[in-house]
């Protein structure tokens, strides 16, 4: 009769076994979990700050339009516009934020050559027509940049309906 070659059995061996997997498991479980909600946390202040970025600049960009009755078709008007705080009369009654505290929507606003260094604006061809901004790849809000890009078609909409007043 051939005898098994399975070693006996060692039950100590196996609780060492199970107890080094179980802390090794539950260890890995810890760190990945701590890893996970830096991660999330870290993704989440990026987005405030891509957040303000796309506020300010899409502020200044409605703003200017009033004012001036054209969108900027390049970066450079706006890097030395100062927004007002409040929306351009011709502008009123369009559903816009009428301030900017509202547009910031309780975020902290930056300088604009930050906001505009973070942002990728697409550029009209000319001034009846609103730029569309991206965040370059950047988080941000769920809705924020269909919320701007909103305001800048419902500025345009609101500039072409103006007599005198270039709008798209």
């Amino acid at each position: 009769m051939t005898e098994s070659r399975r070693p006996p059995d060692n039950p100590r061996g196996q609780k060492i076994f199970a107890v080094v997997f179980i802390i090794f498991f539950v260890g890995c479980s810890i760190g990945v979990t701590i890893f996970g909600f830096r991660m999330v946390a870290n993704v989440k202040s990026e987005a405030v700050v891509s957040d303000s970025a796309i506020r300010l600049v899409g502020w200044s960009l409605i703003t200017m339009a009033g004012e001036v009755g054209a969108f900027p078709t390049d970066e450079a008007p706006l890097e030395f516009f100062e927004a007002p705080f409040e929306l351009p009369s011709v502008l009123q009654g369009v559903d816009l934020p009428t301030n900017l505290d509202e547009a910031m929507a309780g975020l902290k606003p930056m300088p604009i050559s930050e906001a505009l260094g973070i942002l990728d604006i697409t550029w009209p061809p000319d001034g009846s027509l609103a730029p569309v901004m991206a965040t370059q790849g950047l988080p941000s809000g769920k809705t924020t940049l269909l919320e701007i890009n909103e305001w800048m078609l419902q500025a345009s909409r609101a500039l072409a309906n103006e007599s005198g007043i270039s709008g798209g």
